[in-house]
């Protein structure tokens, strides 16, 4: 299974999902309800979103927060 994604263009979110989700350009209702039935009428593709999720580990995050801390402290 999968849904449509929507989100706000503000903050890490655009970072973190990239181009698998509508963004809103505004909070305005009249805007928002547009991104939104765009959306759904024009859905992203579902298998897509699902590799690019699947590229996100805790095992990956945590290997690069470990080599970068050694890289800091001289160790590596």
């Amino acid at each position: 299974m999968g849904a449509q994604i929507f989100a706000s263009q503000k903050g890490s979110l655009p970072e973190i999902l990239a181009d698998n989700a509508f963004y809103f350009d505004s909070f305005e209702p009249e805007k928002m309800a547009a991104t939104v039935k765009h959306g759904l009428e024009s859905p992203k593709d579902v298998e897509k979103m699902k590799r690019h999720a699947a590229t996100f580990s805790y095992d990956t995050y945590t290997n690069k927060y470990i080599s970068l801390y050694k890289q800091l402290l001289g160790m590596e």
